[in-house]
């Protein structure tokens, strides 16, 4: 009878520690998303740098003097300001697949975080302008935060109850409500955030 025991007692305990140890995964996997979008916005900032101090959008040249046609996060890959493929990958996205080359990069299959900078000067909106976000859709169902870009270089994790169920438009509404900011920056945001919905 003792055996059992001990082995109830362990099973039990074997138990708690795979939910901590769960717990903890999820937490080091947000942190690692929170790096890319780190990662991310150095690249940014850098493409900005040498481009007058525009982020990436739509018909904007880059060093090499090519036009951008999507003027999103895509373009950094094709102007070189950051080529590993798996930071354009959350760690806990099942949808999203790691690029095989520069040429195949698909900024809807090979990346995990929606882009709001396009149009965006850095300096000319305000340091809490959300630049990029996770996409809300490819978080895990249980996700109460999200972690996102901001043109200051900051990426913050934000808690947003039922996250993975809300489109870019309606996290843009909720990042409004949190700052503030002018009427041109809310156009701006609710722009890039509908574009990134139809992207998706």
């Amino acid at each position: 009878m003792k055996k059992y025991v001990w082995l109830t007692v362990f099973i039990g305990m074997v138990l708690v520690l795979s939910g901590c140890l769960d717990g903890n995964r999820s937490k080091n996997q947000h942190y690692a998303s929170i790096n890319n979008l780190k990662q991310i916005g150095l690249a940014l900032m850098m493409y900005a740098d040498d481009n007058r101090g525009n982020f990436p959008a739509p018909g904007a040249r880059g060093k090499d003097n090519r036009p951008d046609v999507v003027g999103g996060l895509d373009c950094l890959i094709r102007h070189d300001y950051l080529c590993d493929f798996n930071v354009y990958i959350m760690p806990y996205d099942t949808m999203g697949k790691i690029a095989v080359n520069k040429a195949s990069f698909d900024p809807v299959e090979n990346c995990s975080y929606a882009y709001f900078g396009s149009g965006v000067a850095a300096g000319a909106v305000s340091g809490d302008f959300p630049i990029a976000i996770e996409k809300p859709w490819r978080l895990t169902a249980s996700s109460t935060k999200l972690a996102v870009l901001f043109a200051d270089g900051s990426v913050r994790s934000i808690e947003i109850p039922g996250v993975s169920s809300k489109s870019c438009r309606e996290v843009a509404e909720i990042l409004m409500g949190l700052n503030s900011f002018t009427d041109k920056e809310k156009k701006l945001l609710r722009e890039n955030a509908v574009t990134a919905d139809e992207l998706r």
